[in-house]
């Protein structure tokens, strides 16, 4: 089975989110949007279409993720099983990207690219403290991205810190369209940028350009990004 996701976002659309009381904030680490929105086309997944058993339910793979966040939190590095998937925070280095990474480990046994969009779910909820339908619409971005991304060394090394690049092997930059490459071999990449002070939400576009992202495919996806500008808007008035 195969997910097509097709993705048309005004290349001056920049957000920057505000958590209140979350991690991210008290680490002066906030992801980049910006950079998330770099990259924009149409991505086709491959998944598994064969029966499986034992399939977790949507709200246990997020339960996942967040429990996986929460040990990223307590130990300010890492969280999760390495064989299976494992958050890694590596911090910005001035004007390069840092990161927090997702790691799909040899034993895995995610076949679903909704599988893992659902355990980004679940640690951007746990780790900067957006609702669920935010942290959707963040992952959905961040799995286009690392699909566009892929394998992509010079990239990863112009944009990111040393730290990044060292940890990542060039074959498994991102995520790759087929499950059937997932497993030991996906480090999907979340930027992160340093911010002084508070964590705001803004969206620097006209409402034009807003109004060109609604409709076509991806609505859902599309209304939560331009409902971040009106958010804006209304805590500046």
């Amino acid at each position: 089975m195969k997910i097509f996701y097709n993705i048309i976002i005004p290349a001056i659309l920049i957000i920057n989110i505000y958590c209140e009381n979350s991690p991210a904030k008290t680490n002066e680490i906030i992801i980049d949007e910006q950079e998330l929105l770099s990259a924009t086309n149409e991505i086709e997944f491959e998944n598994f279409s064969g029966y499986r058993k034992n399939i977790l339910s949507a709200e246990a793979v997020i339960e996942l993720g967040r429990k996986a966040a929460a040990e990223m939190i307590s130990s300010g590095e890492k969280g999760g099983n390495p064989s299976r998937y494992a958050f890694y925070r590596f911090v910005p280095d001035n004007a390069l990207l840092g990161a927090d990474l997702l790691v799909l480990g040899k034993k895995c046994g995610i076949m679903n690219i909704i599988s893992v969009r659902r355990l980004l779910t679940g640690y951007l909820q746990q780790v900067y403290a957006f609702n669920e339908k935010r942290a959707d619409s963040l992952a959905f971005f961040i799995l286009i991205y690392n699909a566009l991304r892929r394998a992509d060394n010079i990239y990863v090394k112009e944009k990111y810190s040393s730290a990044v690049g060292k940890f990542i092997p060039q074959e498994s930059i991102g995520i790759d369209r087929s499950y059937r490459n997932w497993p030991g071999n996906t480090f999907v990449i979340i930027p992160t940028s340093l911010h002084a002070g508070n964590i705001s939400v803004r969206e620097i576009a006209s409402e034009a350009t807003a109004k060109a992202a609604e409709g076509g495919e991806n609505l859902a996806e599309r209304s939560e990004m331009i409902k971040l500008r009106k958010e804006q808007a209304a805590e500046e008035t």
